[in-house]
């Protein structure tokens, strides 16, 4: 397991980059979407684990900040803004492609039960959005990593992801407070929300990536290329 980037992540907090979706007003940057895929896209050409890092969080505050309480916007997104509170998303469930065959959900005592997959900085998290189905609605849980009722399972493999933790996450019983952890208040119903997903993120990284390896093996052929005529010369 390669070692948590702790300088370079002190300073994209530096740099703002954990609020770029955030507004000012909570002490973000308040980008657009066309400002948040570019810095996408030049954290991916640089090193890609850092996008996704970045990545992970940015929904999460997109999604506090759009259907949070006014509670719970006060209490996390200054603090997610300057990077001191990261956040993941649980999502993924393998198989399921839409928001309400979730197999995840919170029954009635505010206990969350389910199993999620591929979570990005799951161990580093001080918070993870946990999407589940609560009755009909669609909900996002406030869990708590460090409490009782949740396992983050073994590293899952990912090129290029060096440092950054992806994992599957499993939650056995986990006690929540449907009017308090549930985004938005109790049965607050995230199904329309989450219906339309935003691949803008993963292109933009996709193709810094690819860019940055265009660029090295295109800088690689021409230093070849030197040595060529350079062996021929003599």
């Amino acid at each position: 397991m390669h070692l948590y980037p702790d300088r370079l992540v002190a300073r994209l907090r530096c740099l703002g980059a954990f609020g770029a979706a955030v507004s000012e007003s909570y002490g973000g940057g308040n980008c657009p979407a066309p400002g948040t895929a570019r810095l996408s896209y030049e954290l991916a050409r640089g090193r890609q684990s850092l996008a996704g890092l970045v990545g992970t969080h940015l929904k999460p505050c997109r999604l506090v900040e759009r259907h949070g309480t006014a509670q719970q916007r006060n209490a996390w997104l200054a603090p997610m803004a300057r990077g001191e509170k990261a956040f993941a998303r649980a999502y993924h469930e393998q198989g399921v492609p839409r928001p309400a065959q979730l197999r995840t959900r919170v029954h009635a005592d505010g206990r969350l039960y389910g199993r999620k997959g591929w979570v990005t900085n799951a161990r580093r998290a001080d918070r993870l959005v946990a999407i589940a189905r609560a009755g009909d609605a669609t909900v996002a849980v406030l869990t708590d990593p460090g409490r009782p009722g949740m396992e983050i399972g073994p590293e899952l493999p990912r090129p290029g992801m060096l440092g950054i933790s992806l994992a599957e996450v499993t939650f056995t019983g986990y006690e929540c407070d449907p009017d308090e952890d549930v985004l938005g208040g109790r049965g607050h119903d995230l199904t329309e929300a989450l219906r339309t997903y935003d691949l803008t993120g993963y292109v933009a990284r996709a193709l810094g990536s690819a860019d940055a390896v265009y660029e090295a093996a295109l800088a690689g052929r021409c230093a070849r290329s030197d040595r060529g005529r350079h062996d021929l010369a003599r």
